[in-house]
């Protein structure tokens, strides 16, 4: 386990907050192919981490929880939180392991790069973190071998507020020696957590399949019961929606735009009651822009994604108003 995680885990259970509070996010699980972030911006370079937090500038805000954010905050390799600093924290637990880079096994740099990139236009841009080839800090304590790994990726989504933790390739043969928590991989949401005195409100996790897993809350990491039943495959995503913005809605942002028809094979038709300008754009599922953007007119329209591959699409509309966003299916 992290020592970040370590630490809280013990006083955390003396001072457990009870109250059940709501996570605030809706879950949905999906498949997608795993894409490195080759090209992506290093963050730490050829230093090898283990227990580092990084703060990365966003480029746009975010709100993460109940917090309005400007940059991505990694904590110990595992936290996607609101800071790095010792006040009340919240965010995304992607591993309750205690990974490390696997230059530290015996290696003179860096084997498992951290890298970001920013995708998309202003509005609807596309934050994506990757912690890539990371290994785990027991497997080289324990058995001095460096063979198990995991790669994984978080991406934030501006405008709508949605998180994705996404799962890449690994290779994991002594995860009874990795994962502390519970019975398997604790992943999910951790609520207002003080690094000072390990008092937190709730941490929401993933629990049975991983495929198809159930939430379920504790206010002690003392008393974490199941988990995931195995890591998550290659190309397993598990998305966290806010109210307001699930799959198949529209944002409360922007109540005079109406998408007729979220599933096509041609037209999406969008009804706009809006006489000022109101702009939209049509991004890929993975965030890839696929350039078919322009400007709404005053009652219905016909966006034409007749040219585009089947797949899962986002479409922004965006005016003086506010912004919304909306899931299409082209078939």
């Amino acid at each position: 386990m992290t020592k970040f995680l370590l630490a809280l885990s013990f006083v955390g259970a003396l001072f457990a907050n009870t109250a059940k509070a709501q996570l605030g996010y809706k879950l949905s699980v999906s498949t997608d192919t795993y894409t490195p972030l080759t090209g992506g911006t290093s963050v730490n370079g050829t230093t090898m981490w283990d227990e580092e937090n990084y703060k990365i500038p966003l480029g746009f805000n975010f709100k993460l929880g109940s917090t309005t954010i400007t940059d991505f905050s990694l904590v110990s390799s595992s936290f996607a939180a609101t800071d790095t600093d010792g006040t009340v924290i919240s965010g995304f637990f992607t591993c309750d392991a205690d990974l490390h880079d696997r230059g530290n096994a015996g290696g003179s740099a860096s084997m498992s790069p951290i890298r970001y990139t920013v995708s998309g236009s202003a509005g609807s841009r596309i934050f994506k973190m990757e912690i890539a080839n990371a290994g785990f800090w027991d497997e080289w304590d324990t058995y001095s071998t460096n063979n198990d790994s995991v790669n994984f990726q978080v991406w934030y989504y501006e405008t709508s507020n949605i998180v994705e933790l996404r799962f890449g390739p690994s290779n994991i043969t002594h995860a009874t020696d990795y994962f502390f928590l519970g019975s398997g991989p604790i992943i999910g949401f951790m609520k207002n957590i003080d690094p000072s005195s390990g008092s937190l409100d709730m941490l929401y996790y993933l629990d049975g399949s991983a495929s198809s897993p159930a939430l379920d809350s504790t206010s002690s990491m003392f008393s974490v019961s199941g988990g995931l039943a195995s890591y998550p495959a290659n190309g397993t995503v598990y998305r966290f929606t806010p109210p307001g913005t699930g799959v198949g809605s529209i944002a409360k942002e922007l109540e005079g735009v109406n998408v007729l028809n979220t599933v096509c094979t041609d037209y999406v038709k969008v009804a706009n009651r809006y006489a000022n300008n109101t702009m939209y754009t049509v991004t890929a599922m993975n965030g890839a822009n696929v350039n078919l953007n322009g400007t709404l007119q005053q009652g219905t329209n016909n966006i034409d994604m007749s040219a585009l591959p089947a797949g899962v699409y986002i479409l922004q509309c965006k005016n003086n108003d506010g912004t919304m966003q909306q899931r299409i299916v082209k078939q």
